[in-house]
């Protein structure tokens, strides 16, 4: 048994409740905010239990995916201020560039430049409020709808993995001006197809944890860069070949 609490105080716990059960629901929505209460909700639940009777349950879920159009926009326009939707457009596009980034880091990349650039203008005080959101929502729409400013070759138009593998090399090799100067988009098209070929020939169910075929993967694409370098004249060096053999294992394990 337990002794009754005045009204008055009563409540209070019940106003104090309330207004913590909104503010955390708005936190999560806000910042995309998620904690494990596992430790605590048999506490908590007898806490209510004996102390708390509420008319209207609110139920906190986990913040729905931003690649879930209807639902996010729902759940942006439970915020009030321009700055919190904002900002909770920002935190879940990031958590979700950060979650994808693997499997196209020359793609997400762009975005995570978009963003930063947006929130650090809008720190700067050079767009407000309102400019601010509508940046956010222009970056959400094209993430949703998987539009790029990249300008693919005509023979990796609609191959989305060769896509990924074309960005990679293209990013590692611009790293030295020289190497960048030497090659044309179409012919590194040509090489992120061939890429996407070497990893199709060896993809079978338990790849991903095989390391005899990673091992294969990696000596074909070592062959392919080697023969692309005599090819066409292009100065690369064992420690970037290397590097981009390692990239694209890495894109081909989150894609295939």
């Amino acid at each position: 048994m337990y002794n009754a609490l005045p009204p008055e105080e009563l409540q209070k716990y019940k106003k104090d409740f309330k207004f913590f059960q909104d503010l955390r629901k708005t936190v999560k929505l806000r910042y995309s905010d998620t904690i494990d209460h596992k430790e605590y909700e048999a506490k908590m639940q007898k806490l209510m239990d004996n102390y708390i009777s509420a008319e209207e349950v609110i139920r906190i879920t986990n913040p729905v995916d931003i690649l879930n159009t209807k639902a996010f926009e729902e759940e942006i326009e439970r915020l009030g201020s321009k700055r919190a939707k904002a900002d909770a457009i920002r935190t879940r596009l990031t958590k979700s560039v950060h979650a994808k980034w693997d499997e196209n880091p020359s793609y997400y990349k762009k975005f995570s430049e978009r963003i930063q650039e947006a929130i650090q203008e809008y720190r700067d005080k050079r767009i407000s409020e309102a400019e601010y959101l509508n940046r956010m929502k222009d970056i959400m729409k094209d993430y949703q709808s998987g539009q790029t400013t990249e300008q693919y070759p005509n023979v990796i138009k609609e191959n989305r993995n060769a896509q990924a593998f074309y960005g990679v090399t293209k990013d590692i090799l611009s790293e030295t001006k020289e190497t960048a100067a030497s090659y044309d988009t179409n012919t590194l098209g040509e090489l992120a197809s061939e890429m996407d070929n070497i990893i199709r020939e060896h993809q079978k169910v338990d790849w991903h944890d095989n390391l005899e075929i990673h091992n294969r993967i990696a000596q074909e694409l070592d062959d392919l860069l080697f023969d692309f370098k005599e090819k066409h004249n292009i100065d690369i060096d064992f420690d970037t070949i290397d590097k981009i053999i390692e990239q694209i294992k890495t894109v081909a394990l989150r894609r295939y």
